[in-house]
């Protein structure tokens, strides 16, 4: 009987092996034909008008803290392409979630994207193709904010470029399969390590031939092999796919149609009869790229019924197919647990960040990670640092191959209580390391610090570690040096810093405005405290009387938009040079010889736009003669923000640009406490003749009102000179009242041609351009009623 009872286990035993074998080999065999149940649309066109007016299509979806995340392409009603973003709790809510244009990227052109988070550097990474680099990257940690993704960073690559660019890992590799544009019916792939991620890709090579584009690549947990998705157009819209047991292949084809119209099956209406760019829906969200089972998969997809007539108005929508029976499961994720307190009065490693935009980390030459492609405007964020009872230094370990920059400590958010600002100098090279300090104010108890990096364009420097320690801060506004006395020594002291040349030991008592910052606008207060303008800082807090009320000093702004007449041509003259403190100009660029840096704050004076031209254009003597209608402790503000030689296109909110480049500048000043009360234009030669212009000029104004909440300001537009071949343009000019709320055109008669223009005969003399530009104020005053 026990030997009976024995052999019958052992055959029991041995007949479930064979039956789980089985079942294995079952998973791992991907079904060539299968059924794909169609369901109901959950993106639509025209649900984020202009953006898609014509489609939404080229989805790549996540599922991460509780919701699907989805960006996508728009086609926008003007032409060109660009990218929404949406989630919502389940597949079908996404049908009525909202939708976001990617602003923060905001490119003309800038589409068909893949989403993934890379764990080796705690960043999710947006890939697409754009028109200034070809093949291009955001990152953010936090893909639920569309707002927080960085601006467009290159891959560096080259050769064989053209569209659809794709990326997954394996424990080594990252590899990039893209489609090029030279309609050879290839499909390349490159890779590079994770060390060197996102750099230092190879050269490609082909990874398949004779197909279309739309590629992807996952792993299937069920066999452990790897499943390439590519799309193709030889009957219709349509998806083969391939295999490998490796990421970057070589691949073998497991289906011509594996997703066609002639294996769809409608549980809603017959939306589509093409299966058109997609992604499948993942079975985590990292680099990796993993899926449960090729055999059970939920593909979201672009589809149609019709793809015939202009490529860029077919309309697509995007919804769910899947080649199983029942509706898609709702992942689940485990959340973040709350971090313990940190010290900060340890070392904390740069790239032990909580959070971030904009930055990377990369491998230190002193050991570990340090952050690095660090761009003006980047932060990163340390969660729960115990300051305890407080602390009055910050030190940091920093390197840099160019001019530096700023760190920005804050409490709380990039826009929170500012505790201190550590300049940071050149070092000759972004591994050649020094440590900078600087005082910090306001700290005591548990915050998360946010460090926010400001300087010019570029990279500014790298960051390896930071800490805390205690002390003391004392000393007398304005008094850098504390010596006793506030002088020229200090007035010095204070524009070195601003150059990022040297540190100053308590950057407090250089925040003359109590603002929070140090920046020109304090470098204003100082130069006009030793001239005798001010006799008190606005930082400074004197002892009330009953009697007076003395009312608060404001700072009045500027936009200077247009193209050459008002970026300026004439070359500058020896009176246009002379300073008057109260009047500064946002940097349009880096001018070694004036000590301008782009985006800082400077005191006036020419060039106030590219710093090549060494030129004058009506801004200069616009805000000389702003400034006499002013009361003393007031301060005016340029903003310039010209391009010399372009359309009016190029600065609108829909297809331009430099819409949001405008925008950015704008809120710097409003950031400032700055009020920008007024608009002046020059603008029209290369659109010299467009009936359509006038109308473009009245959107503009009208975004710009609306997006930087101005109200009803007054805008001005200087008529083109009367001698030039543009002259006729002028009966354009001088429609815009008509069109424009508190619009006034500023003559441009009597005005004479710059002698040395004689290619173009556009552009005024350097007397002209003084005159125009007292024009200009002449009219603003009027305007605003000085």
């Amino acid at each position: 009987m026990k030997q009976w009872i024995k052999k019958s286990f052992t055959v029991i035993i041995g007949l479930v092996l064979i039956i789980l074998s089985f079942g294995s080999v079952v998973n791992a065999a991907p079904n060539a034909n299968p059924t794909w149940y169609v369901d109901a649309r959950v993106i639509n066109h025209r649900q984020a008008v202009p953006y898609d007016y014509y489609a939404a299509k080229d989805p790549t979806i996540v599922y991460y803290g509780g919701k699907y995340h989805v960006f996508y392409t728009g086609a926008n009603q003007s032409g060109g392409w660009q990218m929404l973003y949406t989630s919502a709790s389940t597949i079908p809510e996404l049908k009525n979630a909202p939708r976001t244009y990617m602003s923060k990227i905001g490119e003309s052109y800038f589409c068909a994207p893949e989403v993934f988070y890379f764990e080796p550097q705690k960043l999710w990474y947006l890939v697409y193709q754009d028109g200034t680099y070809g093949a291009a990257y955001s990152t953010t940690t936090n893909i639920a904010d569309p707002n927080s993704w960085s601006g467009p960073k290159s891959f560096g690559i080259s050769g064989n470029m053209g569209w659809d660019y794709y990326i997954i890992c394996d424990d080594s590799y990252a590899y990039m399969y893209n489609t090029p544009d030279n309609g050879s019916g290839n499909l390349y792939v490159r890779k590079t390590s994770l060390a060197n991620f996102p750099k230092g890709f190879s050269a490609p090579t082909v990874a398949i031939s004779n197909t279309f584009e739309g590629s992807e690549v996952y792993k299937s947990l069920a066999d452990g092999k790897y499943y390439l998705l590519v799309e193709d157009q030889k009957d219709g819209r349509y998806y083969e796919l391939w295999t490998s047991t490796s990421a970057g292949g070589p691949w073998t084809q497991v289906a011509e149609k594996w997703a066609w119209r002639g294996n769809l099956s409608y549980n809603a209406d017959k939306w589509t009869t093409n299966v058109s760019h997609g992604e499948l829906i993942r079975a985590g969200y990292n680099q990796k790229l993993e899926i449960n089972d090729i055999n059970k998969v939920d593909f979201l997809i672009q589809g149609t019924t019709s793809t015939s007539g202009e490529y860029q108005k077919i309309i697509w929508d995007l919804g769910v197919i899947r080649n199983y029976t029942g509706s898609t499961p709702t992942p689940t994720t485990t959340p973040t647990p709350t971090p313990d307190p940190r010290s900060a009065f340890t070392q904390i490693e740069a790239e032990s960040f909580n959070d971030q935009s904009g930055i990377q980390t990369e491998t230190c030459t002193e050991g570990g990670e340090n952050i690095g492609y660090i761009e003006n405007g980047d932060y990163v964020v340390y969660n729960n640092i115990d300051f305890g009872s407080g602390a009055a230094k910050f030190q940091a370990r920093v390197a840099s191959a160019t001019n530096g920059g700023n760190i920005e400590i804050r409490l709380d958010s990039n826009t929170g209580t500012l505790i201190g600002i550590c300049p940071v100098a050149g070092t000759g090279g972004w591994q050649t390391w020094t440590d900078v300090m600087s005082s910090v104010t306001g700290a005591s108890g548990k915050h998360n610090v946010y460090l926010k990096f400001t300087g010019g364009s570029g990279y500014l420097f790298n960051l390896n570690w930071f800490k805390f320690a205690t002390g003391s801060n004392t000393g007398s506004l304005g008094d850098l040096n504390s010596d006793g006395t506030i002088d020229s020594t200090d007035l010095m002291s204070l524009k070195q810093f601003l150059l990022g040349l040297v540190t100053l030991n308590n950057p407090t008592l250089a925040d003359l405005d109590a603002s929070g910052s140090v920046d020109a606008l304090d470098f204003s207060l100082l130069k006009q405290y030793l001239l005798g303008i001010i006799t008190t800082f606005p930082g400074q807090s004197p002892t009330p009387t009953p009697t007076t009320t003395p009312s608060a000093a404001k700072f009045h702004c500027f936009l200077l938009l247009g193209q050459s007449n008002m970026a300026g041509y004439a070359l500058a003259q020896a009176s246009d040079k002379v300073e008057d403190p109260r009047v500064l100009v946002l940097g349009y660029d880096n001018n070694a010889a004036l000590g301008r840096v782009t985006d800082q704050w400077d005191v006036a004076s020419p060039p106030l736009h590219a710093s090549w031209l060494d030129a004058i254009g009506p801004g200069d003597w616009f805000g000389k003669t702003m400034i006499q209608k002013v009361p003393a402790g007031d301060t005016i503000g340029l903003i310039p923000c010209a391009i010399s030689g372009e359309k009016i296109e190029t600065f609108m909110k829909s297809g331009g640009t430099k819409y949001n480049w405008i925008i950015n500048r704008a809120k710097l000043a409003q950031q400032k406490g700055g009020v920008i009360e007024g608009i002046i234009f020059h603008q029209g030669e290369s659109n010299s003749g467009d009936p359509s212009w006038p109308g473009k000029v009245k959107t503009l104004v009208e975004d710009l009102r609306k997006d930087l909440n101005l109200g009803n300001v007054p805008f001005l537009a200087g008529e083109l000179l009367y001698s030039g071949p543009c002259a006729g343009h002028n009966t354009l000019v001088n429609q815009l009242p008509s069109l424009i709320t508190n619009c006034s055109v500023v003559s441009a008669s009597g005005l004479v041609v710059d002698s040395g223009d004689t290619q173009y005969r556009l552009h005024f003399s350097h007397d002209s351009s003084v005159t125009l530009g007292k024009r200009y104020a002449d009219k603003m005053i009027q305007a605003l009623g000085w």
